[in-house]
């Protein structure tokens, strides 16, 4: 049985393999082990990763990057507002609350573009090891919301992840952390830090991580 650890970042996503109780990074086409959170369209063909990358000069207008930014976000949230200033592409809402991207004369929901991008990290992962996944861990920033996480949740569910957890990066940190600890010995408690914007620091007390749900 294979598990799946995915961090779909905002410049490129990871994943990790938990096969016979060791783990591996996917490495990619391009002989990396990351895989660039970029979506282009063209027509009616949708390109993720290096293929959409390629794309970002000459087609700005139809390529998204950091749409883990956008997840679960409305028009009128203050980063939404301070991308939108920069973005080559407009953001709008459509009842009920669905926020859509128009690239190029097309409009597209946000969580449908962000699915595109998971579908084919998974895909290349099962290609890897020649079968999917029983289960996956998705990764989520600390600072995600109630209505982040709900978004991320249907991204999984519209990229056919199969059974998906969400944690916290946090929470993943701390729990490796306490494998670590057969090793290294007596940890009782980590500061973490995100670099940001925003800049924040959690410590965390690893006895009460243990207790986590896995």
């Amino acid at each position: 049985m294979i598990a799946a650890g995915i961090d779909l970042g905002t410049a490129y996503a990871r994943i990790a393999l938990l096969r016979n109780g060791t783990v591996e990074l996917v490495r990619f086409a391009d002989g990396t082990r990351r895989f660039p959170s970029v979506i282009s369209l063209s027509s009616d063909t949708v390109r993720t990763g290096s293929a959409a990358l390629s794309r970002a000069t000459t087609h700005p207008g139809q390529t998204v990057r950091a749409i883990k930014r956008l997840l679960g976000r409305s028009t009128d949230d203050p980063v939404v507002t301070t991308l939108a200033s920069r973005l080559p592409y407009t953001l709008q809402t459509a009842p009920p609350g669905v926020r859509l991207l128009r690239l190029g004369d097309q409009l597209y929901e946000v969580e449908e573009l962000a699915a595109s991008l998971l579908a084919d990290v998974l895909e290349l992962a099962i290609q890897q090891c020649g079968e999917r996944p029983a289960s996956v861990v998705l990764t989520a920033p600390a600072w995600y919301g109630p209505a982040q996480r709900a978004a991320l949740g249907d991204v999984a569910q519209r990229a056919d992840a199969g059974p998906v957890l969400i944690l916290s990066e946090a929470a993943c940190s701390a729990m490796s952390l306490l494998t670590m600890r057969r090793t290294i010995g007596s940890l009782p408690s980590l500061t973490l830090v995100q670099r940001g914007p925003p800049h924040r620091s959690w410590k965390l007390d690893l006895e009460e991580c243990a207790r986590f749900p896995r």
